[in-house]
């Protein structure tokens, strides 16, 4: 029985680890199909042509999803588009270029967008540890006094909000509900990370950070400030040219992910648990009923008959029994009644082996050397005689086995 158990064990845990794979697999799939529809979608609204960037029908495009991270990056590492940068992965930008702007310019960018821009510098003692720039996209001519009023006010604002710790900056408390709308900004620090950005200013990323990322493929990233893992995948761009013109990386939580897969396992865990607990109890009642022999010993290591497998057990042993044989009769008769019963041998022969009062006499021996057999099995097993003879009378062993 203890074999049966482990067993359905076994197979119940190998069981619950294909499930756990399952779901995982399912809902890392759902994940896989979302990013791969919001990716679909952003390659069908860009357009490379000639040397040019057509970004008008992206812009435009309200179905762009911002609720997961993304990025759209040129060769050169112009960035044409980055929404809720990873930390530590791709979220730099050019100190220097969004530096260059201490006077509100209009400039085509690299993306053949025009921008009205504007650089704030962060200083400390005369030392710069960091640049808001603030944009405004698709200025009209003629509206560039009202605009730079827009871009400087809003740097200001800006300022206000930044926190600064020595030469560290935080930009933890910009809130872009308190800037105006069209405006949009990026905050870098000194070491080129961007700290907050909004709106898609134009920004530059070396590229060299994105050399090793020119591949089609999944992978997972890992926030380095917030530990939450990140299903990433990367689309090369090249519009039918020989060499690749940039690349889109789309990301997708998988807290969510890990969120579903616990509550789906828990689950099934849970309601297979508890089939497995009802079908161990079923199959203990089913043990107990298959080996109850006919007459339970008093004692709780009792010595059972089982008339239907043809076997003697005691405890968690047992040995054989013959069928048809001479052993299985005399045993089925043994146990049919109380162990204090006492059986002459010619009672054996009539009533197991079904012999004529006339013949009792010649099967006395046959009698014999079939209870002998028995105990000699008992003996090798367990040490004891199932039946012993005294007074001319068998009789199951009278004393409780140890």
């Amino acid at each position: 029985m203890k074999k049966n158990i482990l067993f359905i064990t076994i197979i119940f845990i190998f069981y619950l680890i294909l499930v756990f794979l399952y779901i995982k697999d399912s809902e890392y799939r759902k994940g896989k199909d979302i990013i791969l529809k919001i990716q679909n979608g952003m390659l069908s609204d860009l357009i490379f042509k000639d040397g040019f960037w057509d970004t008008s029908k992206y812009v435009n495009d309200t179905e762009v999803s911002g609720e997961y991270p993304y990025y759209i990056i040129t060769a050169d590492g112009f960035v044409i588009g980055r929404n809720e940068a990873i930390h530590g992965f791709l979220d730099t930008a050019n100190l220097s270029y969004a530096s260059s702007f201490q006077k509100p310019t209009t400039i085509i960018s690299e993306a053949n967008e025009k921008w009205r821009l504007f650089s704030k510098f962060i200083n400390i003692k005369n030392k710069q540890v960091g640049v808001i720039m603030v944009g405004y996209y698709q200025p009209e001519d003629g509206a560039n006094n009202e605009i730079d009023r827009q871009l400087r006010n809003n740097a200001e604002k800006i300022s206000s909000m930044v926190k600064l710790t020595g030469e560290n900056i935080s930009a933890a408390s910009v809130e872009p509900k308190n800037i105006d709308i069209g405006i949009a900004y990026t905050i870098i620090n000194k070491n080129n990370k961007v700290l907050k950005e909004e709106g898609e200013a134009p920004a530059f990323i070396d590229p060299s950070y994105i050399e090793g990322y020119y591949t089609t493929m999944d992978k997972e990233i890992i926030d380095k400030e917030s530990k939450e893992k990140f299903l990433v995948k990367l689309q090369p761009l090249s519009f039918g040219n020989n060499t690749d013109v940039g690349l889109i990386i789309n990301a997708y939580p998988l807290t969510g992910v890990y969120a579903a897969i616990f509550k789906q396992f828990a689950l099934v865990s849970v309601t297979s648990i508890a089939l497995l607990i009802m079908t161990l109890i079923f199959i203990k009642k089913a043990y107990k009923v298959s080996y109850k022999p006919s007459v339970l010993i008093e004692d709780e290591a009792g010595i059972w008959f089982d008339k239907t497998n043809c076997s003697m057990r005691f405890k968690d042993s047992s040995f054989s029994i013959p069928f048809p044989s001479y052993q299985h009769k005399i045993c089925k008769l043994l146990f049919s009644k109380s162990r204090r019963k006492k059986w002459a041998y010619d009672e054996i022969a009539q009533q197991a082996l079904d012999v004529r009062f006339d013949e009792v006499k010649a099967y006395r021996h046959v009698v014999y050397d079939a209870i002998e057999e028995i105990n000699k099995k008992s003996i090798e097993a367990w040490g004891f005689k199932i039946v012993e003879y005294q007074s001319q009378f068998y009789q199951i062993t009278p004393k409780s086995p140890a």
